[in-house]
């Protein structure tokens, strides 16, 4: 590894992708085979809570979003077309299944790898850690380096994914929150502004008989404001369901979005339904203030 000996390279490991075809009965899906080292420590597989997963010493450990479409679990064998160089056909155990958010991989030990391909200790990538100072200068030298066909910087992928994907998701995130706040205040509203027209001549009638406005208000408002108390929990229920669908029919080969609920999330989902109620009782506040105490005196029974 003449890399590690650089100037400016603070640690170096290699890795290994091959592009592949994994067929398991009548179902097949191209991908690629990714060996990596044991002990990795500039890339490693993580599951779902971000912890890290060790790579089997031998057989294939694959996510869970290409296991369900290959129908497989831990113990089934699996063939390996490989689609470079001599093009090998291995039969590979499946030793693991784990979680990814990004693309659909296969990973394999390096060593268990080139074993299985019968070759020496061969890599075609090679993760790099920089001195901050020194990264221009190595990256010079890397690109007038023969045989080094691409360079690729951390930061510029991460940057990379926050200009594509991620504002994607945080305008579409932001768009439903709108649309759900107005609806929230349409359907609330809507439930005020028909309660009132419906009991408008009684309310009329106990203004007349004496009762203030605000006692007026609390019989029309507390009975809104009982279904909202009753409401939230559902809607925090059928919301879950809803998401858990919409999260399930995003699912793609290129990236899988997790169904993450807090109690900020909740929280947040609770405070806008309640911001609504309060902007619509506020206007049928008003509106109480308008009702007609004449006609109903002139009212005869």
């Amino acid at each position: 590894y003449s890399m590690a000996r650089q100037p400016g390279v603070l640690y170096t490991e290699g890795r290994r992708t091959v592009a592949v075809e994994l067929v398991s009965g009548h179902r097949d899906w191209r991908t690629s085979l990714t060996g990596l080292p044991d002990n990795a420590r500039l890339q490693f597989v993580v599951d779902r809570d971000l912890n890290n997963v060790a790579i089997p010493a031998s057989g294939l450990l694959l996510t869970d979003f290409l296991a369900q479409r290959l129908h497989v679990a831990p113990g089934d064998l699996v063939e390996v077309r490989v689609l470079e160089q001599h093009r090998p056909t291995l039969t590979l155990p499946v030793s693991g299944i784990t979680s990814e958010f990004i693309g659909v991989g296969a990973y394999m030990n390096l060593e268990a790898m080139n074993r299985a391909l019968r070759e020496g200790p061969v890599v075609n990538q090679v993760l790099m850690n920089l001195q901050p100072e020194a990264e221009d200068e190595v990256y010079q030298r890397l690109r007038d380096t023969p045989r080094v066909m691409a360079t690729n910087q951390r930061q510029a992928m991460l940057d990379s994914f926050f200009d594509t994907l991620a504002k994607t998701f945080l305008t579409y995130t932001f768009i439903i929150s709108l649309l759900g706040g107005v609806i929230a205040f349409g359907v609330i509203y809507n439930t005020a502004r028909i309660s009132l027209a419906e009991r408008a001549r009684d309310l009329a009638s106990l203004r007349v008989l004496g009762y203030n406005q605000p006692e007026v208000a609390h019989i029309l408002l507390g009975e809104l404001a009982l279904l909202l108390v009753l409401g939230i929990p559902l809607g925090w229920l059928i919301g879950t369901a809803l998401g858990q669908l919409v999260v399930t029919a995003l699912q793609t080969e290129l990236y899988r979005v997790p169904l993450i609920i807090t109690g900020q999330t909740l929280a947040l989902a609770a405070c806008v339904v309640i911001g609504s109620a309060l902007a619509s009782g506020f206007i049928t506040w008003l509106r109480l203030r308008k009702l007609d105490l004449v006609a109903v005196l002139k009212t005869r029974e």
